[in-house]
Parts: structure tokens; sequence; C-alpha cells
């Protein structure tokens, strides 16, 4: 997704708002273009998880496997902060984990090797590789192959407080958050309705945030 063509005009007055993004990826869109957006209000947890159908559980991934990782940084600092979480590696002492990199791996114990790629194009990657081990979100899955079938051995729960720091959340301008219409629309998105519509509709891919 180019975040960018949804976080641009918003920027600039042209819309009220968008649910696209954590505020991670809002930040470095407000870094990069001298951006006012704010997060005003969390509304889901997109799962993350290790997807595999050559191995049931984490203690079978064999030495020097490759596994496919996020080119993006944002999406590379969440898959290896998942890893850490797995056991799968260990990351550096007195790093900021939400901007962490491949350079700041401490230990990787089973040397796996590490192939990244756009997340969009990662599920096809991993279904022509032979389904061997990559990190991604359903929700890619899906759209990518068409269908979903739960390969997880490891996922993103329960949450924590770092990775609930993942949210996608409805994002406006900061002159605006204190609007009565923006307000308004707040307490619709967080209604028990919408709630149990994530839960319904989207539960394979994400967990309400409110």
């Amino acid at each position: 997704m180019n975040y960018n063509s949804l976080n641009t005009p918003l920027n600039n007055d042209e819309i009220d708002g968008n649910l696209i993004q954590h505020q991670y990826f809002m930040q470095v869109f407000n870094d990069a273009n001298k951006g006012d957006l704010v997060i005003a209000q969390p509304v889901y947890h997109s799962k993350f998880a290790i997807f595999s159908e050559k191995y049931e559980t984490i203690n079978d991934i064999p030495n020097g496997e490759t596994i496919y990782l996020p080119l993006d940084t944002v999406n590379l600092s969440r898959a290896l902060i998942l890893l850490e979480t797995a056991g799968l590696i260990t990351l550096k002492d007195g790093i900021v984990k939400t901007s962490s990199t491949l350079d700041d791996i401490a230990a990787n114990p089973k040397n796996l090797v590490w192939d990244q790629s756009a997340i969009n194009v990662t599920p096809a990657k991993y279904r022509d590789s032979g389904r061997g081990l990559a990190i991604m979100y359903p929700s890619y899955v899906i759209s990518s192959l068409g269908s979903y079938d739960e390969g997880e051995i490891y996922m993103n729960e329960p949450l924590n407080d770092l990775t609930k720091t993942y949210a996608i959340s409805f994002v406006v301008k900061a002159s605006r958050l204190n609007d009565d219409d923006i307000q308004t629309f707040i307490k619709h998105l967080t209604s028990d309705k919408v709630r149990q519509w994530i839960i319904d509709q989207y539960g394979f891919a994400a967990i309400p945030a409110f």
C-alpha cells in the first residue's frame, strides 16, 4: 500500500481522516513531510505471524532454514520483534526495538537465512518456494493467494505493551482532533456493533483495539 497516497491529502486538509496504518508508518510520513498527523483512535490489531506448512512448531525449524521477511523498515522491525518473542533470535540490548534492523540481531542460534521482499510479494514467494517459512499478515495471504489455510506456527498473541503499539488506527490532523464531527465519528467507530463486526468478519486477521 502507498500510504502517502492517503496521508498527503489528509495532511493537506483534503480528507477528514484515514484508517490504514499504525503509529510508526504515520511517524515516518510526518518526519518526511513535516506532517501534523496524530492517532485519534486505535481500532484493531493486525495479526502478524510466522507461517509454515513444512514445520508444525518453532522447535521443528532446522538449522540454516530460509525465512522470508518484509523489506520495508517498519514491518521488518515488527518481524524481528516477533522472531525474538518466538525465541528464534535475540536483539541487542539498549536498542529501540520498533526501529531495529538485521544489524541489531545479537544471536541467531538456528542460523536462519534472511530473504527480504515487499510485504505484498512475500505470500507468492512463500508459496512458490514450497511454503517453508515466512512472516506475513493473514490479510496479505488472502489478497495475494486467494485463500487462507491457517498455516501459522507462531502469532503475536497474546498482545503485550509493545505489540499493542502497532494498532491500526484512525488518523487525523492534530488541529482537528477535538472537532465535534471527528469525536462523533470515533464514538460510532468504537461501538459494540463495530467491535463485533471486526470479530465476526475479520477475526482471522484482526483483534479489536477498543
